[in-house]
């Protein structure tokens, strides 16, 4: 090979190795802007928490409790009447022994009726909060999509001055996820408008009713 040609050779494959080298920078470059701008955060527990269905079914909650207290006084006191009635006769008396009867058949009525009741109540409520995270979950995949975001991380306020034991900062600390983001990639404030947005059009409190049929 002369001289000539060999010199050719190597500008040729000079080229080629600068033309990769530029075509892999600019990928990096533009793969690493890309990667960037697919990562969102998100405060899962203040969107949960000041989306207005959450305080409604808080709401409806306290009333069912509140309902149940009412009538479990009302068969408290009956139940109360009828121990008085027993103890003011004679404990041989047939009387009594019928009394006493009918007054543990409505007592263990009445343990078995509370139980029941207040595990309705235990059960209806994990059964909204389960149908109100998926709710917030599924508005949150939906905001990540318009925006092209690829992953979303959950982030958590933590004020360290508010936290006296030293364990308990500790652990707050170390399951911490995000230690910062940009407020340009935070989701937080658009997922809770559309969330309670899309409430008030589903009929907003009146579409509420506190229990496991709905």
């Amino acid at each position: 090979m002369t001289k000539g040609k060999s010199g050719l050779v190597i500008v040729v494959v000079a080229a080629l190795v600068w033309g990769l080298a530029a075509g892999l920078n600019h990928a990096q470059s533009v793969g690493g802007t890309k990667s960037g701008n697919q990562v969102a955060t998100v405060n899962l527990v203040y969107v949960f928490d000041n989306f207005e269905r959450t305080r409604v079914l808080n709401q409806k909650r306290l009333e069912s409790l509140q309902q149940l207290k009412d009538t479990e006084d009302q068969k408290t006191e009956a139940l109360d009447a009828e121990r008085q009635t027993l103890e003011a006769l004679a404990p041989d008396s047939a009387e009594f022994f019928r009394r006493k009867t009918n007054f543990d058949r409505l007592s263990i009525e009445y343990r078995v009726w509370q139980m029941y009741e207040r595990e309705q109540i235990t059960r209806a409520h994990l059964h909204w909060v389960q149908q109100t995270y998926q709710m917030v979950i599924d508005e949150v995949a939906a905001v990540a999509k318009k925006r092209g975001i690829a992953l979303v991380v959950t982030q958590e306020d933590l004020d360290v001055g508010k936290i006296d034991n030293t364990e308990s900062l500790l652990q707050r600390i170390l399951i911490r996820k995000v230690v910062y983001c940009d407020p340009a990639i935070d989701m937080t404030d658009e997922v809770l408008v559309n969330l309670n947005t899309n409430f008030e059009k589903a009929g907003g409190a009146s579409s509420v009713r506190f229990s496991l049929t709905q």
